[in-house]
């Protein structure tokens, strides 16, 4: 299926620098204010998609409880984006590419942000689904209590291709140095990346299909005039394919 999985042009510029900046914050600072409401908002509806829903939310500190984060419990953060939408194979690859470039945006206007799968009380979440709909991840955000840590932690790229990407034509490789800085659950990074005459790839699991629509966001950064996305449930075929 054809997926409606683009960028504006005149944007990448601006989120690829964003996609170097961006980090998973831990410590977050000042409260939100009703200014910076009403830019989340508009930044959380530039971002849906048809059926995706980036819902903005006022939680309390303990809303977040580490349990399931190895870095410990997320401090000063009141406020979270809860990403859902159908309960479809495709829904959870658009649901990435909403978040990521929310996340981007977001890093981009001096917001900080980190996804998340879990580590929070369930209890206390105050979000209902609407019918046929399924709540895929959170993104705590607000501003940030802490800078840039060191170095973060990446596959190779040639971990991360099928090929030597030195071979590729240069908007392919930048393509893949893009999807190298997405995030991703527990930092697993479980793409795999390939490209051929006016064709880029990347493949994941079924089980990552979130992850694969951050890195598909990613690489859509790198790419400019007619292209195309496409998903496929084929296991003879990537999960996602590129076409110029």
């Amino acid at each position: 299926m054809s997926a409606r999985l683009l960028l504006p042009d005149h944007e990448k510029s601006a989120l690829q620098g964003a996609a170097a900046a961006r980090f998973s914050c831990h410590t977050f600072g000042s409260r939100l204010s009703v200014s910076d409401w009403a830019a989340l908002s508009y930044l959380a509806g530039k971002s849906e998609l048809p059926g995706i829903r980036l819902t903005l939310l006022r939680v309390e500190e303990s809303f977040f409880t580490g349990t399931l984060l190895s870095f410990g419990r997320i401090t000063g953060c009141t406020a979270i984006a809860v990403l859902s939408g159908p309960n479809t194979p495709e829904a959870p690859v658009l649901g990435g590419f909403c978040a990521s470039a929310f996340v981007l945006r977001l890093t981009q206007s001096g917001y900080a942000s980190c996804f998340l799968t879990g580590g929070y009380s369930k209890k206390q979440l105050p979000f209902t689904p609407r019918s046929g709909e399924v709540l895929y991840a959170l993104i705590a955000l607000g501003h940030p209590g802490e800078k840039l840590p060191g170095a973060r932690e990446r596959k190779s790229l040639q971990k991360l291709c099928a090929e030597d990407p030195q071979v590729w034509e240069s908007r392919f490789q930048q393509a893949a140095a893009l999807v190298q800085l997405a995030p991703s659950q527990s930092n697993r990074q479980p793409v795999l990346m390939g490209a051929g005459p006016g064709r880029f790839w990347i493949d994941s699991s079924d089980k990552t299909r979130l992850d694969l629509g951050i890195a598909i966001c990613h690489a859509e950064l790198a790419f400019s005039g007619p292209h195309t996305w496409s998903l496929s449930n084929q296991r003879a075929e990537p999960m996602s394919l590129c076409t110029f």
